[in-house]
């Protein structure tokens, strides 16, 4: 499941869907990027992980990053888009 859920990762929003699911940044240990996702069309992050990776099952998390490229300092969101990289 993936979202931009505008609640800091670990919180209490967090917490309900940790229920029955992982996160896959925190399940890795390779993580690329910033952690904050949120810039505002400015490409500098502030803190908080807003935007989430979770699943669950047999998978594993091998490596999440925060995609932090622009075109021309342009960007097509105001958070970067998160990557995770999932093996069966």
């Amino acid at each position: 499941m993936t979202g931009d859920f505008n609640a800091n990762a670990g919180g209490p929003v967090q917490q309900k869907f940790l229920a029955g699911l992982s996160d896959a940044w925190t399940a890795t240990t390779k993580r690329v990027g910033p952690e904050g996702t949120f810039h505002g069309f400015g490409g500098k992050s502030r803190e908080g992980r807003i935007d989430w990776i979770l699943y669950r099952g047999p998978w594993k998390a091998i490596e999440v990053e925060t995609v932090t490229r622009s075109e021309n300092g342009r960007y097509p969101s105001d958070h970067f888009p998160v990557f995770a990289r999932l093996e069966l």
